[in-house]
């Protein structure tokens, strides 16, 4: 018999680069292999020969180009096996063809490719059911030589769910294996739990606790980001001493071409890293320096947010220049065509069905009628006067600057409610007593002393725009700039510190009371949630304020006047227990009948990152802030992914607004009313014009109105404005994804059929109780009966708080969007162990020599008139292996012929293919063949296997030739494309010098020091970045062609399919 393959046990001999070895119970192929000093024997006296160092990389389907270096001489059980081995029929023994096309279907799943990169594997091994518009990232992903994209979809278009994506598939071809994601700090648990629930990805969040029990573990000097490949960071802890230290030690000299020690930066809500949009020249934040650094170290980048731009070329194209160096540079007018190359832009108006129709339904603005009485009116317009007295005496800038920040806190806070504004009136006046106690001598010039005038500014966009995850940050923030603004206003004279009393005394009196906009809400939750009788029906709302105050005040309401029964009303806020935000989140995304909670009162800190879309459509802005992004923010709780009805998104609106004063605060609040509703109804990207609203806003609040200023002509320009728009068929791109999901879906035989028939298989080789069926709803369900040992741990996720234990669904349009059946995707611990088990048996043995639990052959009766013939075919893993002993390629490869008695006659690819799907494919139900058909082939094997191991053999030779010329072309299109980026951005440099050396209408004169600095520094580093990038070229280009040179082919010969028509079975 012709072998074409056996394993040897080689204890003493070293391997060589590229043989295949088992180690520690797995199996690699060896990387490199070099000497070292550390003796054979450690207990020795005296040093000898050294032992060797063998990196090795994993050639397991579940290895994902995972490395390991060992000393060879000192490794237990190690063995050099020479080849992998087909099964011996002549044993005579067969496996059921269900079985064997689970373990070909197994085999399958674990095949990745570089060379072929419209095949995704990502969307099955995702507990979703995945939309077709989400797969543009990862398919982005895959076609660039670095990625490097910034998804900018709408807001609840599932950005996570992408990003999700592309780390799976970049996993996948083990071209990333260190990933961090960046994002505001109440996102983090977020994060964690989308990436492990959705797609069996285990990160870490590091923060101080983590840091405090690695050590504990690991030692003093450990790092949590070397320790941990997947990690989660906040913005937050970033910003502080201990996460520099620890990025210290991660973050090794590496220029732009150099290998780098993270492999891919997520940074989510990437707006928040951009240099702030402020004065006339954008200064880069801490954070932005911080990301950055991060963003240098980097291999590939994937930035996120739906509002990118912030209307400042500054800090647009600092965004992008940290995204992408090789393309784009700060201040810079960036390349239309390249910004198409790395921009992901889609609006929910533009996704749509196959028939043209909406795919989310469009989100509607309304009024909650609010009638203010005599006395509320009268106290508006008593603030009113308290703020102009100030400001009308207030005679130099840096008093003005304090004067408005004070008037602006106060009018925020009197428009969210009584108690917010009863908290920070009282102290104003508090303050007042101290800095009339402690002001300077008259004469005293504030604008030569800075220290209180220095920052008001950057004071006020932090207290306005910053990132808080903590809602008593927030507080302890604005009391600090509160107290600023009042000292760099100046005392108050008598005038003005009467008007302060009355209206601290009507805050005394009132701050708890019911006033008339929380009487509306009152009358509005009663009529949606409330049925005629009284009782609470299944409707659901989301209140949403700027404020802790305003938030417990309204919970005090609630249960004050009957609407906060046992479970009824529920807080979010920053800040809160972190298992108590979980409970609260996941029992208003179950149905109604589940859990009582019906309404949900949340601060703007639970504005980013929460879903409440599932039971949900309704949500009201209890106060309004002067940000727009954050009304944006607010309304995607509902307005996003999984939304079946129209979200709802209410304000209130004054009965007697039309004939209030301009001048009038309930002038201001309606005017507040208006932009928010033109904002809840718009549907593009506000990024770009959002600084003309906020100051549009702000101005209006301090009662200077920006001329000429049109909320429909602002928006109608944020609809026009180039920067984010790229030239698209969408719904010719939606159709071309989701063709490649179907093509996927096929090619991997990855139905739900598949998906049962690998794990009722792996049930059964385990030894473990088969899947039970029940019929719900017209889909079939499984119920897992009682495992043991280590197949328990993969079924922990069926237990249900609600639903008790929950059955397996294998099909995502059925399972992904319910919470009483738990979706079997191919990372599902439960199928991964499964084909786990299975892929194991490709190496033909048991790892103690045994005999395997596959026979790895089968015998099949084909019902086919166009075969007159057997069939005898083998299926084979091909591995390709690069240079830096990462997989380029892998593929299960068919190859077979025609049996006449022992004559072998090798069978077209393309027929055998076709035969073979017919009869293993998603579709088949394969037979076995007769013990005389069987038979006949066992006495036959010793003479047809070495025809079919010829045919093996050159079946891999026409791949490898086929391959390398793919391969060839891959990297001859990565060589063209980069060596076209880096022309076009050599050309716009020069042009931005050439520019910059022409008389500018910005001077020097008019930048504040920081901006000039920065302004200096920005266009010197153009002439740097052009200088550097012939370097730059040769180093790029050389990691190219490394990367495909010296590649290694390695074949696996997995299977046996013999094939009877039905005609000869016997």
């Amino acid at each position: 018999m012709t072998s074409l393959l056996r394993r040897t046990s080689v204890a003493s001999d070293l391997p060589a680069v590229g043989q295949l070895v088992t180690v520690r119970g797995r199996n690699w192929v060896v990387v490199d292999v070099q000497e070292s000093r550390i003796p054979l024997d450690v207990t020795a006296a005296s040093v000898g020969e050294g032992a060797t160092f063998v990196t090795l990389s994993s050639v397991e389907d579940d290895g994902l180009g995972e490395e390991l270096r060992v000393l060879w001489e000192l490794e237990a059980g190690r063995r050099v096996l020479e080849r992998a081995t087909l099964p011996d029929v002549s044993e005579g023994r067969f496996d059921d063809p269900a079985r064997l096309g689970a373990f070909l279907d197994a085999l399958r799943w674990g095949a990745v490719t570089s060379a072929e990169t419209t095949v995704l594997q990502a969307p099955f091994r995702a507990g979703i059911s995945v939309e077709d518009y989400q797969l543009e990232p990862a398919i982005r992903a895959l076609s660039l030589p670095r990625v490097n994209l910034l998804v900018a979809d709408d807001v609840g278009l599932g950005k996570t769910i992408e990003a999700g994506l592309v780390v799976q598939e970049l996993l996948l071809r083990s071209r990333v294996r260190r990933v961090m994601v960046v994002c505001p700090a109440h996102l983090t648990d977020k994060w964690h739990d989308e990436m492990l629930n959705r797609f069996g990805l285990d990160f870490a969040v590091v923060n101080s606790e983590t840091l405090s029990q690695v050590r504990r573990d690991r030692g003093l000097h450990a790092n949590p980001f070397k320790v941990y490949p997947y990690t989660i960071v906040s913005l937050a802890w970033l910003r502080g001493p201990k996460a520099g230290r620890l990025l210290d030690e991660v973050l090794t000299q590496s220029g732009l071409s150099r290998t780098r020690p993270l492999d891919l930066l997520i940074v989510d809500e990437a707006h928040h890293v951009a240099p702030p949009g402020k004065g006339q020249y954008a200064v880069d934040s801490q954070q932005t320096r911080i990301v950055k650094r991060l963003a240098d170290h980097a291999e590939h980048r994937l930035f996120m947010s739906a509002t990118p731009h912030n209307g400042y070329l500054e800090s647009w194209t600092a965004l992008l220049a940290m995204l992408d160096p090789q393309r784009f540079a700060r201040g810079v007018v960036p390349d239309p065509a390249a910004l198409k190359q790395i921009l992901i832009r889609r609006l929910k108006t533009e996704i749509t069905n196959a028939d043209g129709t909406p795919r989310y339904p469009a989100r509607q603005a309304m009024d909650i009628t609010v009638t203010y009485p005599k006395g509320e009116l009268e106290v508006q317009d008593l603030l009113a006067r308290y703020t102009r007295a100030r400001s009308a005496k207030a005679k130099n800038k840096s008093r003005k600057a304090g004067v408005d920040l004070l008037g602006l806190l106060l009018k925020k806070r009197f428009f969210s409610s009584p108690a917010a504004f009863a908290s920070t009136v009282l102290a104003v006046r508090d303050n007042s007593v101290k800095i009339d106690l402690a002001w300077a001598p008259e004469g005293y010039d504030i604008e030569v002393d800075e220290r209180f005038a220095h920052g008001l500014d950057e004071d006020r966009q932090q207290l306005l725009d910053a990132d808080y995850a903590d809602d008593d940050a927030v507080d302890e923030a604005e009391l600090v700039v509160l107290t600023k603004a009042q000292q760099v206003a100046g005392k108050v004279d008598a005038d003005e510190a009467g008007l302060l009393d009355e209206l601290c005394t009507w805050a005394e009196q009132h701050g708890h009371e019911t006033d008339a906009k929380a009487q509306a809400l009152l009358a509005f939750l009663r009529e949606t949630c409330l049925d005629d009788s009284g009782q609470w029906n299944d409707e659901r709302v989301v209140v949403f304020t700027e404020y802790r105050d305003t938030q417990r005040w309204l919970l005090e309401l609630l249960e004050k006047h009957g609407l906060a029964g046992p479970g009824r009303v529920e807080l979010l806020y920053g800040g809160m227990d972190d298992d108590k935000r979980a409970t609260v989140m996941t029992a208003f995304q179950r149905p109604p009948d589940l859990h009582p909670i019906r309404i949900i009162l949340a601060t703007d800190t639970a504005s980013e990152g929460v879903d409440l879309q599932n039971h949900c459509h309704r949500l009201v802005n209890y106060d309004l802030p002067f940000n727009p992004n954050r009304l944006e923010q607010r309304a995607g709780r509902i307005d996003r992914y999984g939304q079946i009805r129209t979200p709802l998104v209410y304000h209130f609106a004054g009965s007697d607004w039309e004939t209030a004063s301009k001048e009038s605060l309930q002038g201001d609040l309606q005017f507040l009313t208006i932009i928010a509703r033109k904002i809840a109804a718009a549907r593009e990207d506000l990024g770009s014009v959002n600084p003309v609203i906020s100051d549009a806003v702000e101005r209006r609040m301090l009662g200077r109105p920006a001329r000429n200023f049109d909320i429909d002509r602002t928006l109608a320009k944020a609809k026009a404005d180039p920067a984010l728009k790229v030239e698209r068929q969408l719904r010719e791109e939606t159709a071309r994804l989701a063709a490649t999901l179907d093509n996927s879906r096929r090619e991997l035989h990855c139905t739900s059929a598949d998906v049962e028939r690998v794990v009722r298989t792996g049930l059964a080789l385990g030894r473990q109780p088969d899947l039970t069926p029940e019929v719900r709803d017209g889909h079939t369900v499984f119920h897992v009966g009682t495992l043991t040992g280590s197949w328990a741990r993969t079924v922990a996720d069926l237990a249900d708080r609600d639903y008790g234990q929950r059955p397996l669904s294998f099909d995502p349009g059925y399972a992904a969007k319910r919470d009483d059946v738990v979706l079997a995707h191919l990372n599902h611990p439960l199928v991964a162990m499964a084909t786990r088990l299975l892929r194991a048996e490709v190496w033909g043995a048991s790892q103690d020599g045994g005999q395997s639990s596959l026979a790895r052959a089968a015998s099949i009766r084909v019902e086919d008139p166009a075969l007159s013939e057997e069939v005898l075919a083998a299926y084979s893993r091909l591995v390709v292996i690069g240079a830096d002993g990462k997989r380029l390629h892998e593929e299960l490869v068919p190859v077979g012929g025609t049996l006449r008695g022992t004559s072998f006659a090798r069978l077209g690819v393309t027929e055998l293919a076709r035969i073979l799907d017919a009869t293993l494919g998603p579709d088949a139900h394969p037979i076995a063949a007769g013990p005389g058909a069987r038979q006949a082939l066992v006495e036959a094997w010793d003479r047809v296997s070495g025809n079919l191991g010829l045919a093996i053999e050159a079946r891999a030779k026409e791949r490898q030739e086929s391959l390398t010329r793919a391969l060839g072309r891959r990297r001859d299109d990565e060589v063209k494309r980069t060596t076209q980026l880096l022309d076009a951005f050599a050309e716009a440099l020069r042009g931005a010098i050439n520019v910059d050396s022409a008389p500018q209408q910005l001077s020097f004169a008019d930048l504040e020091p920081d901006e000039r600095q920065q302004l200096t520094a920005d266009r010197a580093a153009w002439q740097e970045r052009l200088d550097r990038l012939p370097v730059e070229r040769a180093e790029e280009l050389a990691r190219i062609r490394g990367r495909y040179a010296s590649v290694e082919f390695l074949t696996f010969p997995a299977a046996v399919v013999h094939l009877v028509p039905a005609g000869l079975d016997r």
